[in-house]
């Protein structure tokens, strides 16, 4: 017996992202893009269970990046899943692309939202250049487990290495990435496609679901995506007054 497979080139998204230097714009897109991947996976009841920078490709085609998301190897259908470690008790996975429910061996509470987390980890790496959980060279895999099961990630804006970034990443972008490191799964998105989908109306200049309550930032939200009727607006607004300064005056 033998399988036929497709010959997968590309860069790791890692080095994608720091070879080609993308901007925000096309770095948002390949992470909705790998989102809508994994969300493909959970549709069919399978949890990848080890996301990691080194198994998402990202090949240069004249559309733009395309995503691949492989190695499925230790995927479980969420039916049957014995999600955590194997049957001879080995934990498998990359700590740093752990969950903390997965570090923390609670098979249980694996689900969907476990590997939404790693999702916003490898975004983390993505936009900020750097891992959000790193471990000094020669830490032992006990230690790295544990510091995955209690972590303590920095904002992703303060992992940024100059203001200018910085800048672009707080706000929605850190909104979306923090909702997916929610050490609670239940504060997370419940799966990829509803990070995906938010993802979309961040590129959209909509209003993200996972702003914090205000009605500030949707009224902010609003008048992004509709500058044009709202300038438009704006300039009625100021000839309706000054026609009524003028008809008062006389």
């Amino acid at each position: 017996p033998w399988f036929a497979m497709d010959l997968v080139t590309g860069r790791t998204i890692d080095r994608w992202a720091d070879e080609v230097d993308p901007d925000l714009d096309r770095r948002l897109g390949v992470l909705r893009d790998l989102a809508d991947a994994v969300a493909a996976a959970h549709r069919r009841g399978v949890l990848h269970r080890d996301l990691k920078p080194s198994n998402v490709l990202v090949q240069d085609v004249p559309e733009g990046p395309r995503v691949l998301v492989v190695d499925f190897g230790i995927a479980k259908v969420t039916a049957s899943a014995e999600q955590g470690e194997t049957a001879s008790g080995h934990v498998i996975g990359t700590p740093e692309y752990m969950s903390p429910e997965a570090a923390s061996l609670e098979p249980d509470r694996l689900d969907t939202r476990s590997d939404v987390y790693a999702l916003g980890l490898i975004a983390f790496r993505v936009l900020a250049g750097r891992a959000a959980l790193e471990s000094p060279k020669g830490t032992s895999f006990a230690t790295r487990l544990q510091l995955a099961a209690n972590p303590r990630i920095d904002p992703l804006s303060a992992a940024c290495a100059t203001r200018a970034q910085a800048r672009d990443l707080r706000g929605e972008v850190e909104w979306i990435v923090g909702r997916c490191l929610e050490s609670d799964p239940d504060r997370r998105y419940t799966s990829a496609a509803e990070l995906r989908d938010d993802l979309d109306r961040l590129i959209a200049r909509e209003a993200v679901l996972a702003a914090p309550p205000s009605l500030s930032y949707q009224a902010r939200a609003f008048l992004r995506r509709h500058r044009l009727a709202a300038a438009t607006a704006g300039i009625a607004a100021v000839a309706v007054l000054a026609f009524a300064a003028l008809a008062t005056a006389f």
